[in-house]
């Protein structure tokens, strides 16, 4: 009868009730079909319920209990397409806070690829329009104020970051040069503090440039000098413009000098100017301005909207070109200058969650040419409370 076709409705249903009796897929509580042929779900499933799918052979043997080992057996061999990322091209590090898939699969990184994004974003229940308008709502009412009692918070409680007058963090450093010169150099690190004073000190075993210093000794801010009297770029431009430096700025949430655990004492100026697309990702954007000083260096503070935590600044400052005619195009443009700050891999050290990895970056576009540098460091060991001489903050 496969000649006669459905037309309406009530026909289709008919049509399909009887190829559903009589074809290959059953439902699971149904049992085993007349001809005792084989039936397991083939392939993978369309609903997130992990156990019923087959393993890399086509049988059930590889399948284990409990479900996150199955899980992870989908995951290299089958790969549920809205269910587990495809680890080998788009998501490598799905898993990459896992030391241990059977120990820690609670920590496997959850990821919305375009086509799940969009179902979700369809979703009555998840991403109704309320739910949008309510996340909005609550974007613009939060101040600066709850934002920085949020991120302290996120830092470690009261008690917490009262207690750790002094820090000390050392680890490993790297210096690529991307534009303006050529170097990729390995060096050492080392961050002190003491409440508002402050030393950085990054050292590479090179000749004309055997590395960065700078400090804050609670009165004023200093740079080191290269060889022969010169300074870097790094070091002219925190010369120049010595508000990170003389603000606490420098170092975020890794320094005690951290402007934000003391805002009774430093009093800035603060503006929540809400959600903003840094780098691909959405942060809270704080804009931070002296009590006192010049406004030349513009501040900006970023925060992670789920965490709180701090996680960039940037700084920057233009000079105009000047006024006045001028025989060759290329002169009197202006100058743009900035410094960036990056701030991951957050781990818990006496009870405070603190950064372990920082990066700093210098860019300038000025009529002397460009300049891209950057300065990674991996912070291996963080004390706190160790007695500091007051001659560490003074560079000689």
């Amino acid at each position: 009868m496969k000649h006669i076709k459905a037309i309406n409705r009530k026909a289709k249903r008919v049509e399909d009730y009887v190829a559903a009796e009589q074809g290959d897929v059953f439902a699971l509580q149904q049992g085993p079909p007349p001809q005792q042929r084989p039936h397991y779900p083939m392939g993978c499933s369309l609903v997130f319920s992990p156990g019923w799918e087959v393993d890399a052979t086509g049988g059930t043997a590889g399948l284990c209990q409990p479900v996150e080992r199955d899980l992870y057996d989908c995951y290299i061999s089958c790969f549920w397409p809205a269910q587990v990322p495809d680890h080998l091209n788009n998501y490598p590090d799905w898993t990459s806070k896992c030391a241990s898939a059977t120990k820690d699969w609670r920590k496997i990184d959850l990821v919305f690829p375009s086509i799940i994004a969009l179902l979700l974003s369809l979703s009555i229940i998840l991403f109704s329009p309320l739910r949008l308008n309510s996340v909005l709502a609550q974007d613009k009412k939060m101040t600066a104020d709850d934002l920085v009692a949020r991120h302290l918070e996120s830092i470690g409680n009261v008690e917490a970051r009262a207690n750790a007058a002094t820090r000390v963090a050392s680890g490993t450093s790297k210096l690529i040069i991307r534009i303006g010169g050529a170097a990729n150099t390995d060096g050492q690190a080392m961050m002190v503090s003491s409440g508002v004073k402050f030393r950085l000190g990054l050292k590479f075993g090179l000749v004309d440039y055997p590395g960065e210093d700078m400090a804050f000794d609670g009165a004023k801010t200093a740079t080191g000098f290269l060889t022969q009297g010169r300074r870097s770029n790094l070091s002219a431009f925190l010369n120049s413009q010595n508000l990170p430096l003389k603000e606490g700025l420098l170092g975020g949430a890794l320094s005690t000098t951290w402007p934000l655990l003391r805002l009774d004492q430093s009093q800035p100026k603060l503006d929540n100017r809400g959600l903003k697309k840094v780098d691909g990702r959405q942060l809270h954007e704080i804009s931070y301005r002296p009590r006192k000083g010049s406004a030349d260096l513009k501040v900006s503070l970023y925060f992670d909207p789920e965490t709180f935590r701090h996680v960039k600044t940037k700084y920057s400052f233009e000079i105009g070109a000047s006024i006045g005619a001028r025989e060759d195009p290329n002169q009197n443009t202006e100058s743009h200058y900035s410094l960036t700050e990056d701030f991951d891999d957050f781990r818990v050290v006496n009870s405070l969650t603190l950064p372990h990895k920082y990066r700093l970056q210098y860019s300038a576009e000025s009529k002397n040419g460009s300049a891209l540098y950057d300065w990674s460091v991996t912070i291996n060991q963080i004390t706190h409370n160790t007695k500091i001489d007051d001659e560490v903050f003074v560079i000689r």
